[in-house]
Parts: C-alpha cells; sequence; structure tokens
C-alpha cells in the first residue's frame, strides 16, 4: 500500500512535474517576449549604431573644407609678392648702384658691369661725365655778348696829322678794341662842320659800364691825338645789328635835341619814313642813336645816313620850295619831326678805309 501509495504519489508527482512543464511552458512564453525584446534590442542596437554613425556626419564638416577654400587666400598673397617683389628689387638694385658708379668711372674696362645697364646707372654716370666735361670746359665763357651800347668819340689830331691818325686807329685801334671785347663800327674823318684835324671814332660794346671802361682802347698809345669827348648812344629802330657801314658816299652826321616825352614820338615818324625816303633818293639809315646815361630833360639823338653825294642829300630836303612827289609820305612825316625837334645840327663827314699794304 504503501508502495501504491507512493507509486500513486509518483505518477502525481510527474503529473505535478507535467504540469509545471506546461507552465513552464507558459512561462516561456513570457521569455519569448523578453526574447522578442531582446529580438527587438538587436535591432535596437543598429540603431545605436546609426547614432555614431551621424557622428561621422559631423565628418562633412571638414568636407565643407570650402573653409579651407580661402585658397582664394593664397590668390591675394601673389598680390602682395609682386608689389614686395619690385619695391625689394628697386631697393637693393639703387643701393649698389652708386657704389659701382664710381668703380667704372676709375675702370671704364669694366664692362663686365651688366647690372648698371639694365639698372639705368650707365645713363646717369655718361650724364655726370658730361656735365665734368662742360665744367671743365670754359667753352660757354668766350661765347660773346651781344653788342649794344655804342661809344661816340669825338677825336682831334694835332695838326696835319688826321690822315696818319685815322690809319693807327683803324689797324692797332681796331685790335685793341677786338681784344677788350668790343667791335670797332667806324671810323669818319670830317668834311663840312667839323675841322679838318677833327674826326668821329664809333666803337661798340656788351654794356655801359664796358664801353666806359674799354672804349678809350680804340685811341690808346696812337700818337697824334691831341683831345677826344665821348657820348654812349643806344639804338633805337636802327641799327639791328653792328655790322659795320660800308660806302662810297657822303656820310651826313645830324645830332637831335627833343624832349624826352617826345622821343618815342620821333622814334617812330622815322622808322615810317626810312623806306620810301632811301627809294625815292637813294640813301642809307645805318643808325639812330638814343644817348644813355645822362639825367638831362632833353633826349640827345644822332642820326648817320648815307648819301651818294651832296646832290642828293640837297634834293631829300623837305623844306624846298619843290619837294620830291615821289616822296611825299617821308617828308611829310618829316615835317612832323621838325615840330617835336627843339633843336638839331648837322656835318658830313668821309668813311674812313684802311690804306692797302
Amino acid at each position: 500500500m504503501n508502495n501504491d501509495e507512493t507509486d500513486q504519489k509518483k505518477p502525481a508527482e510527474n503529473q505535478d512535474n507535467a504540469k509545471p512543464v506546461n507552465d513552464a511552458t507558459a512561462a516561456p512564453e513570457q521569455p519569448p517576449a523578453v526574447e522578442s525584446v531582446a529580438a527587438s534590442a538587436p535591432a535596437i542596437e543598429p540603431a545605436a549604431q546609426a547614432v555614431p554613425e551621424p557622428e561621422p556626419q559631423p565628418e562633412p564638416q571638414p568636407t565643407p573644407e570650402p573653409v579651407p577654400e580661402p585658397p582664394p587666400a593664397p590668390k591675394p598673397e601673389p598680390l602682395p609678392d609682386p608689389s614686395p617683389e619690385p619695391t625689394p628689387e628697386p631697393g637693393p638694385v639703387p643701393m649698389p648702384e652708386p657704389e659701382p658708379a664710381p668703380e667704372p668711372i676709375r675702370t671704364p674696362n669694366h664692362e663686365p658691369d651688366p647690372q648698371p645697364e639694365p639698372g639705368a646707372e650707365p645713363g646717369p654716370e655718361k650724364a655726370v661725365n658730361s656735365d665734368e666735361e662742360p665744367e671743365a670746359g670754359p667753352t660757354p665763357e668766350p661765347e660773346p655778348k651781344p653788342l649794344r651800347v655804342y661809344e661816340y668819340r669825338y677825336v682831334r689830331a694835332r695838326q696835319n696829322t688826321w690822315d696818319q691818325v685815322e690809319q693807327a686807329i683803324l689797324r692797332q685801334g681796331a685790335e685793341a678794341v677786338t681784344k677788350a671785347g668790343g667791335q670797332l663800327y667806324g671810323v669818319w674823318a670830317g668834311q663840312i662842320g667839323l675841322s679838318a684835324n677833327q674826326g668821329v671814332v664809333v666803337t661798340v660794346w656788351s654794356d655801359l659800364e664796358t664801353a666806359k671802361r674799354e672804349g678809350g682802347s680804340a685811341i690808346a698809345k696812337i700818337d697824334g691825338i691831341s683831345a677826344s669827348e665821348t657820348l654812349y648812344m643806344e639804338p633805337t629802330a636802327r641799327p639791328l645789328d653792328p655790322a659795320a657801314p660800308e660806302g662810297p658816299g657822303m656820310f651826313a652826321h645830324r645830332i637831335f635835341e627833343v624832349r624826352r616825352d617826345d622821343a618815342d614820338r620821333f622814334v617812330a615818324l622815322s622808322d615810317e619814313a626810312w623806306p620810301q625816303f632811301e627809294q625815292v633818293f637813294g640813301a642809307r639809315v645805318f643808325a639812330l642813336w638814343r644817348e644813355v646815361g645822362h639825367d638831362r630833360a632833353m633826349d640827345r639823338l644822332i642820326l648817320l645816313t648815307r648819301y651818294p653825294d651832296y646832290t642828293a642829300w640837297e634834293n631829300s630836303r623837305f623844306w624846298r620850295p619843290d619837294p620830291n612827289p615821289n616822296a611825299s609820305d617821308a617828308l611829310q612825316r618829316f615835317r612832323e619831326r621838325r615840330q617835336i625837334t627843339v633843336d638839331t645840327v648837322v656835318y658830313t663827314t668821309r668813311l674812313a678805309t684802311a690804306a692797302a699794304g
């Protein structure tokens, strides 16, 4: 009985054990749910893996390395590069340039100095040489100054010595004037209105001071001269240059006294009349000088005119009863000029020429 009971109890236990198996089967239903959770967990795990994957997504931020795209920044870099390049280049170039500059001057054989050539150094070096040459060369000094001031000198010779005096003036006097920087303009011997022992010597100088200082060289150391008197004149409408007058003919020297306020009008009337006057009467007006270096109220003017002869001179007078109608305009101007002339005097002369031999 006991065995049966134990036997009965055993199956019963087995039944109980079976039931828990069923229960276990039911229970495992829950763990499968857990398993499903676990199964879903691995699904979550890939999701979690996807989460770290977006972490490399910020790695595309390095892809927007367009920020390093400031390779455009290197573009501005070449811009400063050219600017500093020229600046340092000229900087060092001129610095060595002055140093080689003296070297080629001392040793011009150093042709292998091509660097100064691109640096344009040879140009200034040559300029330096050219500058030194004119400095050393006194060539500009001998350039003559324009001759503008005329010394008009009355000369008196001792008795019967004028012919010898004029020849000495034309030779040694002219040479002395040239050495002093002037020019002998002409020598005239008196005929009518001057003494037989008297004449006129005219020289030309660059300025009044030189004329006063050197004018006497025309008659210095010439025997036979007893006295002289000078006037200093400047050209008006004529002469335009100091070319010496030429003959043959009779030369009239006329001195005018004119009020200073009328002097310009006097010169203008003369200049307007000369062309017709010269054409009709065969005359030649060489000069109308005006005195300088004085403080008088009157201006003194000297007119130098060459006539073919005395007849031509007489026919050219405006005061003649029958003046030449072909010179009416010129003579009318001479009449107007006479109205503003305070005083006048004329003397005639012969132009002296150097004797042959």
